[in-house]
């Protein structure tokens, strides 16, 4: 479904004002901030204030020409009110469509079916409504894959007329890809670039970037979060540079290796944007104790020793009294559909973080036509079966992607289990997995980085951080930053339940 962009409406800012002194990690960043034209890259760690210094650094620093580029919308929603007047503060997502206006006219439309549609359209056989009763559960899935691919090769800024850098794209993601579709490559993406007034979410980045579109540019960038980036937003920020940078981030949070980040991410912007490297280490989130237990992941963080000591509780089971603004965290979104509905019926308020997650799992119920709840258990099983063999098969066995089929087909059948009817699994979906709402917070530990609260429940603690012997270096690196994430969330209390 297309959609014409809305601007949204104006932020009200209260530039930050500091009411106690830099402190010593700071006073190295500002005295090079001030004395250099050096770009700047500071490891944060969490906690760390990293948010502080941007804005800190945005009152010292009085480039006229600045941005503020976030990597989503909450970033901007938290970052803006308190960033000076003169910062233009954007996702790279809107940085990127101001150059598709600018180039092609401001009625873009956004339509998140937009790559389906345009497949559909130059090959009408590829529509699985238009395939028989039995083969629609393939052609739902040869489509999918179709899809994960090209959004893939994008981010990744893949050439997609090299079958072997296509091939090799679709190994490191574990997307089911059907050799004949390879062919279909050049044609779609030539599509998709003669017709960039109706785009995706992707497109809003790739295009600009594959067209070597105009771009503002900016004397002084500021990036948060750096090791979330890809290839595809490097090089936007490429585009938009026109002097200095600075970039924060952490290497020890890089969870984003599915979205076509990896551990490499902070490397390759640092080549890019050669610079002073510098650290902000010291959590003055956590309590002390939180730290030190962090610390044995990765000892880069230290505590702040004013800071109290913190409480870090293993249990059987949740504190279903803990107060209004906690979390509960999983690695899996499975684990947490039962305590979301206990805490329902309890008479709490409590929501899954991930509209789009919900999504999903509407999605994949749609396409599988349960006509109730006893066939839609079996489909889900057969569905669950049938991917788990495909990814198998490939010469990489990511254990992640398993995961996420599991992970999606556990959910859907735990909530199917208290339900009359396919309808009413569905409308249990829209009511859980819903916007930011007062009360408790249950998320996996992938949409809880860059938030916290003062009590942090981490469920099945024992099995967040997954080892095998099949795993890869950078697998293992992936499997320590999430644990650590998950760690570094709690302020005060942190209950680990294994």
């Amino acid at each position: 479904m297309a959609s014409k962009y809305q601007k949204p409406a104006p932020v009200v800012r209260v530039p930050f004002k500091p009411s106690y002194p830099p402190s010593a990690e700071q006073e190295v960043i500002f005295d090079a901030l001030k004395n250099t034209k050096d770009n700047l890259h500071l490891e944060a760690s969490p906690g760390s204030g990293k948010s502080t210094t941007l804005c800190w650094s945005m009152t010292i620093d009085k480039t006229r020409s600045s941005a503020m580029v976030a990597f989503g919308k909450d970033i901007c929603t938290d970052i803006e009110p308190k960033c000076a007047p003169h910062v233009t503060v954007a996702t790279f997502h809107s940085f990127g469509r101001r150059a598709l206006a600018s180039e092609f006219g401001n009625d873009l439309l956004l339509s998140n079916d937009m790559v389906k549609n345009l497949i559909i359209k130059e090959y009408p056989y590829l529509d699985p409504f238009t395939a028989k009763e039995e083969d629609r559960g393939p052609a739902f899935s040869r489509m999918s894959s179709l899809l994960d691919l090209i959004d893939k090769l994008r981010v990744n800024l893949a050439d997609e007329t090299n079958a072997e850098e296509v091939t090799s794209i679709a190994d490191q993601y574990n997307i089911d890809l059907d050799g004949s579709l390879i062919e279909l490559l050049p044609n779609i993406f030539e599509k998709m670039i003669e017709n960039p007034k109706v785009i995706d979410f992707t497109s809003m980045i790739w295009l600009p970037v594959r067209m070597g579109l105009p771009n503002r540019k900016y004397d002084m960038i500021y990036m948060d979060e750096r090791q979330d980036a890809n290839r595809m937003m490097i090089e936007l920020i490429r585009q938009m540079s026109g002097s200095r940078i600075i970039t924060v981030g952490d290497s020890n949070q890089a969870i984003m290796n599915f979205a076509g980040a990896d551990a490499k991410s902070t490397e390759r912007l640092i080549e890019s944007f050669p610079g002073q490297e510098l650290g902000l280490n010291t959590c003055y989130r956590c309590g002390t104790d939180i730290v030190a237990l962090a610390a044995t992941i990765w000892d880069k963080i230290k505590p702040y020793e004013k800071n109290h000591k913190g409480v870090i509780e293993y249990r059987d089971k949740i504190d279903m009294t803990m107060p209004e603004g906690s979390m509960i965290i999983s690695r899996r979104n499975a684990n947490l559909i039962k305590p979301c509905f206990e805490l329902l019926k309890s008479g709490r308020k409590a929501i899954i973080r991930g509209r789009d997650i919900g999504s999903g799992l509407i999605l994949l119920i749609n396409k599988l036509k349960a006509k109730g709840i006893v066939d839609l258990e079996y489909k889900i099983e057969r569905y669950r079966q049938d991917r788990i063999e495909k990814i198998m098969s490939r010469k990489d066995v990511k254990t992640e992607s398993i995961g996420v089929v599991n992970d999606q087909c556990d959910c859907i059948i735990a909530i199917a289990e208290n339900c009359h009817d396919v309808a009413d699994v569905k409308k249990k979906i829209d009511t859980i997995f819903a916007a930011d709402t007062k009360g408790i917070t249950l998320s996996s530990i992938h949409r809880s980085k860059g938030r916290e609260a003062k009590m942090v429940t981490i469920l099945d603690y024992s099995r967040v951080r997954l080892m095998h012997d099949r795993m890869t270096p950078t697998d293992v690196i992936q499997e320590k930053n999430l644990q650590f994430v998950a760690l570094t969330r709690a302020m005060d209390t942190l209950h680990l339940i294994n």
